[in-house]
């Protein structure tokens, strides 16, 4: 997930176990690594290109995802009753 807001774009992402990336356009690194996943569009590609693949699989196993998926899903609930 690729997003510019700290709080409505990357904390929601990672709590649901989704690798974030945070997108800085005013950013000027250019020695990106895994572990540091901020900076601007070049940056992104280069941080793309050198990631493990496997470690952008979202988990959803974690508490907050869990709680997350289901505070986002209004429940449904069929009830039949004779007529």
């Amino acid at each position: 997930m690729v997003g510019n807001d700290v709080e409505r774009d990357l904390i929601p992402a990672e709590k649901l176990g989704i690798k974030a990336y945070h997108f800085d356009a005013a950013s000027t690194s250019m020695n990106i690594n895994e572990s540091d996943r901020r900076g601007n569009l070049f940056d992104l590609r280069s941080w793309l290109n050198s990631a493990d693949l496997n470690t952008l699989e979202p988990s959803y196993k974690t508490k907050d995802a869990i709680l997350a998926i289901l505070a986002s899903h209004q429940p449904c609930f069929t009830v039949s009753h004779p007529i």
